[in-house]
């Protein structure tokens, strides 16, 4: 199974298409027991999820035995004070929170957050630190979260990583790129790919769609119509495009219920890959939700 469960929800009020908050700690039970029972054997999180890590925790105990947990942390310390938000904040005592919180002792795979932090003038000292943590065996592989091909050929050219988290939709397919993915599984790199669903607004009725995207019209009907020529719905062909995919190991999908991780499965088993190279964007400001407004 290529889908891995994403654990933003389960922290943080997340997702240009939920309305319902926060998902309850008791359907995440229910939602974590789904994906064992479905053979989804990778959860995703991070220190900036909220109080992700510790749901997992208090829950995983159950299925401790089931999943590679994967967390993302960042080399500096995250303040309201402005003279610490540069404050170097040390990797190993992070992740030691982080596993307290997971009630594990060691994890699968320790992602930076931020590619930048592997360009810029502490990159080196960074990487240091992420080595030590694997080889003290308190993860398995060490890797980055990158949101451009520019960061991810500058992170390959200058460090041995084992994993990355790359964005990737049938909008953005921007890493789709044949000499890219050469380098990349030359490499022997695991690719965990994010965004499947534009943070589910590639799933949402062109009604529905906020006026920010009005210049993009033209995007969701020729996606509307394509969809409705192979008798699709749109999630069904957001997992047809995740199909035609096959250098990505791992599509990392949020859910806000466990009827939408049932609903997924579901579609996933049932799809075929199909061809979406003709609605790839560049538009920085469709695809880039850090370009989006606000959530209110």
């Amino acid at each position: 199974m290529k889908l891995a469960l994403g654990t933003v929800q389960f922290g943080l009020d997340y997702g240009i298409s939920n309305n319902n908050g926060k998902v309850d700690k008791h359907a995440v039970f229910d939602i974590i027991n789904f994906a064992k029972k479905n053979n989804i054997n990778t959860l995703d999180t991070a220190v900036a999820y909220g109080d992700s890590e510790k749901i997992i925790g208090d829950i995983g105990q159950h299925f401790s035995d089931n999943f590679n947990i994967i967390t993302k942390v960042t080399p500096f310390q995250h303040s309201n004070d402005i003279d610490n938000l540069t404050k170097p904040y040390n990797l190993q005592n992070q992740l030691n929170s982080s596993l307290k919180r997971l009630k594990i002792n060691s994890i699968y795979a320790v992602m930076l957050h931020d590619a930048n932090e592997l360009t810029s003038d502490n990159a080196k000292k960074t990487y240091q630190q992420l080595l030590q943590l694997k080889e003290n065996g308190q993860c398995q592989k060490i890797g980055v979260s990158v949101y451009t091909t520019k960061q991810l050929d500058n992170i390959l050219n200058n460090f041995n990583i084992d994993i990355i988290q790359i964005p990737l939709n049938i909008f953005d397919q921007q890493f789709n790129q044949i000499e890219l993915i050469k380098k990349i599984k030359e490499n022997n790199i695991e690719v965990h790919a994010r965004s499947l669903f534009l943070q589910g607004l590639l799933l949402m009725n062109i009604s529905d769609i906020p006026p920010f995207f009005a210049p993009y019209k033209e995007y969701f009907q020729k996606l509307s119509s394509f969809c409705k020529d192979n008798k699709l719905s749109k999630l069904e062909a957001c997992l047809s495009f995740a199909k035609s995919i096959s250098f990505v190991d791992k599509f990392v999908v949020g859910v806000n219920s466990l009827n939408e991780l049932s609903q997924i499965v579901n579609a996933y088993h049932k799809v075929r890959p199909l061809e979406f190279s003709t609605f790839s964007s560049s538009c920085t400001t469709l695809i880039n939700p850090s370009q989006w407004p606000t959530k209110e």
